[in-house]
């Protein structure tokens, strides 16, 4: 049984297991979306460099060098056909009606003007980055990541965030004497994440001068995946948010806009090596309000994570109970192309066999012509033979 650090009965659930042959199904996906990741990854960056090579404005390169990720990444989940990604109004969870886009709420708050904007989302799977990258390419702004420093050190994609000038965060050592890295710390050691406050002070002078210059940022306000979300067990909610980033968007007083994902962590569950399975993505984009200067940004905060936390909740009920309907469709999809693949081995085979019956046909057609005429005559001559003696 899958341990869980939920509290409550849900510690005692564990995940529904596969068929087999929805299982053979989501290796052969995985490794689809695996190998074109990866294809793309290695083609950004060498596209990077001859961007960054080139006698452009830092400010230009980055942009350009943004474009082109954002059309890799739309790219790689337009070739996996098995994952949707559908957005739904931020109010209508439970009727999922089809609601605006990240885009058209972001031009919409804007109304022409030039005004900065926080995008917070909420982080249950490391597909999150690739879906928000899909979602920002399309917005009119220069979206810069706020993600931890321990990303960078990750061979190619540590470069591709240089390149794309996101932030790094640098996290202090925790209470059990290892690196504060997000990714490492579970749900139950939440609290041991703190800032290297020296170390960041650089970091934030530079946030600010992008802020300045019309540039947007992009957080994930729980520092951490949610690991309390499992495929087939109750979401208990989001994780607390951390204060940093409010802090950043109160000071220069931006707009705060929530891009909720809900299902990522059916497409790369965060305990598996790669992702890229069967499932869909439901996507609201909730506009949070302005943060003042002279705002509590820390209930500010408490009051965005409530409010997103309210539409999260219901999502992930709908997921749930259209879970079983999403199976069963793939479970369909699965059947008719093992069938197709077993006519198409059957016919395969069946033409040397045909083959082989026809020939077989042949010579028994030749052998009854040539031998029964030749047993006749020797039966004749045999005949003879006696008669004469």
């Amino acid at each position: 049984m899958v341990k869980n650090n939920m509290p409550g009965p849900a510690a005692n659930i564990s995940p529904v297991p596969r068929p087999p042959r929805r299982l053979i199904f989501d290796r052969v996906c995985q490794v689809w979306f695996s190998t074109w990741v990866v294809a793309l990854v290695l083609f950004v960056r060498a596209v990077g460099g001859l961007i960054h090579a080139l006698p452009l404005a830092s400010k230009t390169a980055v942009r350009a060098y943004s474009a082109v990720c954002g059309c890799c990444f739309r790219l790689a989940v337009g070739i996996c056909p098995w994952i949707q990604m559908r957005w739904i109004d931020s109010d209508g969870g439970q009727r999922g009606v089809e609601g605006k886009p990240l885009w058209e709420v972001l031009d919409g708050l804007r109304e022409g003007s030039k005004d900065s904007v926080m995008c917070v989302m909420n982080h249950s799977s490391f597909i999150d980055s690739l879906v928000a990258s899909v979602v920002l390419s399309r917005c009119n702004g220069d979206f810069r990541f706020l993600m931890t420093e321990a990303l960078f050190h990750i061979p190619m994609w540590g470069t591709m965030c240089r390149m794309l000038g996101h932030f790094p965060v640098f996290s202090k050592v925790n209470k059990s004497g290892s690196i504060g890295d997000p990714l490492a710390i579970s749900a139950d050691k939440h609290e041991d994440f703190s800032l290297d406050r020296k170390k960041q002070a650089a970091i934030v002078r530079q946030i600010d001068a992008h802020i300045k210059g019309g540039g947007d940022i992009f957080i994930y306000p729980e520092g951490t995946i949610n690991r309390s979300i499992r495929r087939g067990l109750p979401v208990t909610g989001l994780l607390p948010f951390r204060f940093g980033g409010f802090s950043i968007a109160a000071k220069h007083e931006m707009q705060c806009v929530a891009l909720i994902a809900c299902g990522c962590d059916e497409i790369w569950p965060w305990r598996a090596g790669i992702g890229g399975l069967p499932g869909e993505i439901t996507l609201a984009a909730v506009p949070l309000g302005r943060l003042k200067k002279d705002e509590d940004y820390k209930e500010a905060s408490k009051r965005m994570h409530d409010t997103m936390e309210r539409i999260v909740l219901p999502l992930y009920k709908n997921l749930e109970a259209n879970r079983q309907r999403r199976v069963e469709s793939t479970n369909q999809m699965v059947n008719a192309a093992l069938g197709l693949f077993l006519l198409l081995v059957w016919g395969i085979c069946l033409l040397p066999l045909a083959g082989l019956t026809v020939l077989s046909l042949l010579c028994i057609g030749v052998g009854y012509l040539i031998i029964v005429p030749a047993s006749w005559a020797l039966v004749g001559k045999s005949e003879r033979t006696e008669n004469s003696t």
